[in-house]
């Protein structure tokens, strides 16, 4: 299980919680609700998308295949259909990026560097797992 998520506002944090509109892009064109998840929802949140990761790159190469703990994660609560769901965001670039914790990034092409995953909280799985282009 994945132990590094967390709600506490640490610099050395891999994770951040996204929920300021004016920083999300056009992430809430779609989605204008959104949810604040308790350190509860942050380790369940975490344990599902380590598992997505470790699924869906099965069948990597291991030279696209990079380590699961290498990435940091900006999480986006919103809810859809009155379901409580968190779009998870995972990038391994932390240098360009700067603003990471309070930006929302929507990266184009990138590799394998950056990957995206919807955790559903009510049914413990996940959906729409993606890994961006070369």
């Amino acid at each position: 299980m994945l132990l590094l998520f967390s709600c506490k506002d640490n610099s050395d944090s891999n994770v951040a919680v996204l929920t300021d509109k004016e920083n999300l892009e056009n992430f809430y064109k779609d989605h204008d609700t959104f949810w604040n998840p308790t350190e509860k929802d942050l380790e369940l949140i975490g344990s599902i998308t380590e598992d997505a990761f470790h699924r869906e790159t099965a069948d990597f190469e291991d030279a696209v295949r990079r380590d699961y703990n290498k990435y940091f994660f900006q999480i986006v609560p919103y809810v859809e259909d009155g379901k409580r769901l968190a779009y998870v965001n995972a990038l391994c670039d932390r240098e360009n990026l700067k603003n990471w914790k309070n930006y929302f990034y929507n990266v184009n092409d990138g590799g394998d560097c950056f990957w995206q995953v919807v955790v559903d909280l009510k049914s413990n799985t996940y959906f729409d797992f993606s890994m961006n282009g070369p």
